[in-house]
């Protein structure tokens, strides 16, 4: 299939705390609420969009944007806070699962917005690098914006590099995920990585993306199945009342007589949520994602490798 030129607009925020600290190991909900604040110092129109969306969707309205929660890179030391036993991943955020990050005066870090509606974007490309030098307060933590940058995906491209030689691709959930049931109650969540739902998700995305049609979710799923998943649901704390999420790893092989044309496209919305994360509450840094493919001719792999984030 191809596609009509669109893209995403990423905005990359490097930060430096101006003061000590502490923060969970997740800190989506903390990183949205200081970036909209921020924002919405400078021009609340914007922020209120990224807040609400816009109309359109099943469900009435669909989320513009997606969120990488605040990194610390340096000046940070994590505490265990509590059990459970390891992560199922190595490397991301979700390795944190389980502790806190003590973050000292000084420390540095990095969150990014990336914004899936082009009208919006455009908007904000105007209006985001207003927040250049100021302050953003992530739960307790207040952070200067130190420097940004400015990335423009084309989503075409994506297509056109998407393979069709794949043999198994590896999916890494780094923060909490959860998929909405294709039909009925919505209030309903499915908490492991569901194919069906999982690619429903992401063919949504990507109509929202490119105006484009696509292929029936459950179609889709037929090309393909899971062949090994480990992943881990982490205890929601009281009074929390974002849904339970689930973080780890999930191996996905397509069939022996998928076509070519679902391989491709199965990969493309794979290396697409890389961009614009998976699933539910994405705004607040859910469903981050990690993917490697493996490719025809590179030999067959049963053991992860860890996927950086």
């Amino acid at each position: 299939m191809g596609l009509r030129r669109s893209t995403l607009t990423t905005f990359n925020f490097d930060v430096t705390a101006l003061e000590g600290c502490t923060l969970p190991w997740f800190p989506g909900h903390e990183t949205r609420g200081g970036f909209l604040n921020a924002l919405r110092s400078v021009d609340e129109g914007l922020a209120n969009t990224l807040h609400s969306g816009v109309e359109g969707g099943v469900r009435g309205r669909r989320s513009v944007m997606s969120l990488k929660a605040l990194r610390l890179t340096s000046g940070v030391k994590w505490v265990r806070v509590e059990g459970g036993g390891p992560p199922p991943i190595k490397s991301g955020l979700g390795a944190r699962l389980g502790f806190k990050a003590l973050v000292e005066p000084g420390a540095t870090g990095w969150f990014s917005v990336t914004i899936l509606d082009e009208g919006v974007a455009k908007d904000a490309v105007m209006i985001i690098p207003s927040l250049m030098g100021a302050e953003v307060t992530v739960g307790p933590c207040r952070l200067k914006v130190s420097s940004l940058r400015i990335e423009v995906i084309d989503v075409a491209r994506l297509l056109s590099e998407a393979s069709e030689d794949w043999v198994g691709t590896d999916i890494y959930f780094h923060t909490p995920t959860y998929l909405n049931p294709l039909r009925g109650d919505a209030r309903y969540k499915i908490l492991y990585p569901e194919l069906t739902a999982l690619l429903g998700n992401l063919i949504a995305t990507a109509r929202h993306v490119t105006r484009e049609d696509y292929p029936k979710p459950e179609d889709l799923a037929s090309n393909a199945y899971v062949s090994g998943i480990d992943i881990k649901t982490p205890r929601t704390r009281s009074g929390n009342t974002a849904p339970t999420g689930f973080i780890g790893w999930v191996k996905i092989r397509p069939k022996d007589d998928a076509t070519p044309k679902a391989r491709k496209l199965i990969t493309y919305l794979l290396k697409l949520a890389e961009k614009t994360n998976i699933g539910g509450n994405r705004s607040a840094g859910y469903g981050e994602v990690t993917v490697r493919i493996e490719r025809a001719g590179q030999g067959s792999n049963n053991q992860r490798t860890p996927s950086q984030a």
